[in-house]
């Protein structure tokens, strides 16, 4: 793990001077957590974006800090077809948890239109996921257990003019290892690794589907990018939550940009609300 990090590091501070590279830092709060997420992303050819990403987290369940990794991975084939892949690591806690996977995704042009500058997309990921946790399963506790699952999911964009967009997405688990009588898996891994749960929450709830739409649309006036969105998650033993979010990043000049992220949570009997700022400087 240590090598993997000294060696991010290093890449990361070569790659300013021979490509395009931008970086940015994230804090979201909660009454039940915080975390900041620190992220970097090189693009050492037109058609390939390497990143990395580190999170660390304090979550009221816990004792100690949660730490995450990722190298994501971007190769784009011309304007119709991009590939993704983004490996996930997080090591051993002191509670004993530890997680490992990654999120595949390849993005398809389905139509477009030149006269109207419209364009349909299409996206398909599978998200796989190994933890390492302790699993209450028909009242019984299995400590260190190894638990494995799996997320499908499906996202359909609408492009207008590159101003206005409307996505429809949809997400499915499944767990290879079982989740009958499974009350409760005390793990570290946010389920959003597996696929995009359109909420800042940190999930440890175990999902079984989630379904949502975003609008987002650019501002040249007031030099923004903005969303709102809406998804709903269902989860086994905890019952559905109803998400939105809104969302901007501004432009300020010279490279400069900053946002802010605001998300309410509908749960019967627990509303919550979750706030996240941050800053990105493209060199």
């Amino acid at each position: 793990m240590k090598k993997i990090i000294f060696c991010s590091v290093l890449f990361l501070a070569a790659v300013p001077h021979i490509c395009g590279f931008e970086v940015s830092d994230t804090y979201t709060h909660s009454s039940a957590f915080w975390r900041n997420n620190i992220s970097a992303y090189a693009q050492p050819a037109y058609a390939l974006s390497l990143g990395a990403e580190f999170d660390l987290t304090e979550h009221k369940d816990f004792y100690n800090h949660i730490y995450a990794l990722r190298l994501p991975v971007t190769l784009s084939t011309g304007d119709d077809t991009q590939f993704a892949l983004r490996p996930f690591y997080y090591p051993d806690n002191a509670n004993g948890a530890s997680a490992w996977g990654a999120l595949a995704a390849v993005k398809m042009l389905v139509n477009s239109d030149e006269v109207e500058n419209s364009s349909t997309n299409a996206q398909l990921s599978l998200g796989y996921a190994a933890q390492k946790a302790d699993v209450d399963k028909n009242g019984v506790l299995a400590r260190n257990d190894d638990f494995r699952q799996l997320a499908y999911g499906l996202l359909v964009n609408f492009n207008y003019f590159d101003i206005y967009s409307f996505d429809v997405a949809g997400t499915v688990y499944q767990y290879i290892s079982g989740i009958d009588g499974v009350q409760n898996v005390r793990g570290v891994m946010n389920q959003a690794e597996l696929a995009d749960l359109g909420t800042l929450d940190y999930v440890l709830g175990l999902p079984d589907y989630s379904a949502g739409v975003k609008i987002r649309w650019v501002s040249s006036a007031s030099r923004s990018d903005n969303y709102i969105s809406y998804r709903y998650i269902d989860t086994y033993n905890d019952g559905g939550a109803h998400l939105l979010v809104a969302a901007v990043m501004i432009d300020t000049g010279r490279d400069f940009f900053i946002n802010f992220a605001y998300n309410h949570i509908f749960r019967a009997g627990a509303d919550r609300d979750l706030y996240s700022a941050g800053i990105m400087y493209k060199f």
